[in-house]
């Protein structure tokens, strides 16, 4: 790969990476156990187009950077990060030179919503307010969040994708 290449895939990860911290730091709605934010747009598109490698550690980059930058008064979680990176890997794991149609941006979203964010995301949740005996207390704000993340995801991804499917052949 040229050295040129790797300078605008550089700086493509970077702007992603500025995106995400805007979209989920700044634009979000939180709950003292989940969010609800746009941030996933600009790590779909990182792991769509530099696949699942890529996509990981532009959302764990994005992860540590963001809370750096504006933490919002919480304590840095590792676990959160490792969800972030899951996020990643599996943006580029269903739709890295992959055709993005509805099925697998379907597959793609309940596979993150129930895996990552209800049953992962609850665990952490649960430990991040000092006990596992908050598991399911923190899993029913979850579940019912995630109930209204999913469908949003499913429809902004699939718009994102089909504006940009021209596009990102290009890349």
């Amino acid at each position: 790969m040229s050295q040129q290449k790797n300078i605008r895939r550089i700086c493509y990860l970077a702007l992603l990476i500025a995106m995400n911290i805007v979209f989920v730091r700044l634009l979000s709605f939180q709950t003292p156990v989940t969010r609800l934010d746009f941030g996933f747009i600009p790590l779909a598109v990182s792991g769509a187009i530099f696949g699942p490698v890529w996509g990981g550690l532009t959302a764990g980059a994005a992860d540590i950077l963001g809370m750096l930058i504006n933490s919002k008064g919480m304590a840095y979680f590792f676990p959160w990060t490792l969800n972030a990176v899951l996020h990643g890997v599996l943006y580029g794991c269903f739709l890295c030179k992959k055709e993005k149609h509805w099925g697998r941006i379907l597959c793609l979203v309940v596979v993150q919503g129930v895996v990552v964010d209800l049953l992962l995301g609850s665990l952490w949740g649960a430990i991040y307010r000092s006990g596992l005996h908050l598991y399911w207390a923190v899993f029913v704000e979850r579940f019912v969040m995630i109930l209204i993340k999913m469908p949003i995801q499913y429809f902004v991804l699939t718009i994102i994708f089909r504006i940009l499917k021209p596009h990102i052949q290009e890349l």
